[in-house]
């Protein structure tokens, strides 16, 4: 790949790991999201939200919905930069209470990470509350 060539943002496309699938957002998911992140230990570190507010988010972020077992369990925000001189991607993460603590977030963070490699990236980011420890470690 040219250094000096932009990196052509794509379509998100489905990405499946080991125990989970990472699938492109859509205005559909704007309600189960929104239930996520009214939980309390996910409303501490997202602030108030509501159902047009996902979707409004969904129209002009990218993002991926975290599948597992069939159930929507998260939401991964995408910020990918195609100057060729920064190619790189930040990322938001949200998960259901139910899904933390048990190493889904690390997951669907390598899966993507390793997707974003192969698109040309080199620098990633996520930039996590202060105080959320779980979120840092």
């Amino acid at each position: 790949m040219d250094p000096n060539s932009p990196v052509q943002p794509q379509p998100l496309t489905p990405l499946q790991s080991e125990r989970l699938l990472l699938r492109p957002a859509t205005s559909d998911d704007a309600p189960a999201l929104a239930a996520m992140l009214a939980e309390p230990e996910v409303a501490r570190w997202w602030g108030p939200t509501d159902v047009e507010g996902v979707r409004e988010e969904l129209a002009t972020q990218p993002a991926f919905v975290i599948v597992i077992d069939g159930e929507t369990a998260g939401w991964l925000q995408i910020n990918e930069e195609s100057d060729p001189e920064y190619p790189s991607v930040a990322f938001d993460i949200a998960l259901t209470t139910k899904h933390q603590g048990s190493g889904y977030g690390p997951e669907a963070l390598r899966t993507a990470i390793a997707h974003f490699i192969d698109r040309g990236h080199h620098r990633f980011t996520i930039d996590p509350a202060t105080g959320n420890e779980r979120a840092i470690r």
